[in-house]
């Protein structure tokens, strides 16, 4: 009987260490820029993300590492002690990431005086290139477009041509090429701003603040873009809107998501 207790209790003590509790953290910087760092369990790959003075909750066991990571400060990884656990409570202090810079020589320019000689081997600080427009390349679906709506260059300003217009700009509207250019021009459009919500928060953001699994962020991304109606009162270029864009849409694409689960089931 004894040796039953014993063993018991032994298993009750396993048991409560295995439980899970949330914890409140605080990260501390003398410049008090401690809002939107990512504070990660690396043990139950969960994450969440500071507010703006820097306090933020996570679950945790005992013996769990948690990683402190931000772009300004240094990364930061600990383990959840039987101290924190039973405290619920956390302060870590951020130290900043300073970058050192290489050695600049203000007095040793390396030039020997002899100008022939200094001109073939000094490099060219500023290339022809860099002084004229800056250009942006165009992308290779608005050329193909175009060339397929346009005149040749050889037929431009001739006048033996009646019409000002392309033959093969015809001929490609009647085979529904010129549609399908478009239709491809317009895909790299959303592949764009699908892109470009992509990479506005980091995955995160995601998981922790609009709760969408890991694995269905590059989905919900591109799903969330197809509402043009409502799109049209949202700046993308405003995270803050954009992040309240996301927030009214969540529900909603949890829905579909267990819609599309029931249906799965079903067949």
């Amino acid at each position: 009987m004894r040796f039953l207790f014993t063993l018991m209790l032994m298993c009750s003590t396993v048991l409560n260490g295995q439980e899970s509790r949330k914890i409140n953290g605080r990260l501390l910087n003398v410049n008090n820029d401690v809002g939107q760092v990512t504070v990660a369990n690396v043990t139950t790959k969960k994450a969440t993300i500071t507010s703006a003075n820097g306090t933020f909750e996570i679950v945790v066991s005992e013996g769990d590492t948690l990683m402190i990571k931000a772009l300004q400060f240094k990364t930061e990884q600990l383990t959840v002690t039987q101290k924190i656990y039973d405290s619920g409570l956390i302060e870590v202090f951020m130290t900043p990431d300073v970058s050192e810079l290489e050695t600049v020589q203000l007095s040793n320019n390396g030039l020997s005086g002899d100008i022939n000689k200094d001109a073939e081997e000094v490099k060219l600080a500023v290339r022809p290139k860099a002084l004229g427009p800056k250009i942006t390349p165009i992308a290779v679906e608005y050329r193909r477009l175009h060339t397929a709506t346009s005149r040749p260059a050889d037929q431009v300003g001739r006048q033996n041509l009646r019409l000002d217009v392309s033959l093969d700009g015809i001929l490609n509207k009647i085979s529904g090429k010129t549609k399908r250019l478009k239709k491809a021009v317009e895909i790299m459009e959303y592949q764009k701003k699908v892109d470009q919500l992509r990479n506005y928060y980091a995955d995160a953001v995601f998981t922790s603040s609009l709760r969408i699994p890991e694995e269905y962020i590059d989905d919900f991304t591109f799903w969330v873009l197809k509402d043009d109606e409502q799109l049209r009162d949202v700046d993308l270029k405003n995270k803050l809107s954009t992040l309240e864009y996301l927030l009214s849409k969540q529900k909603e694409y949890k829905n579909l998501l267990l819609t599309q689960d029931a249906q799965l089931k079903r067949n």
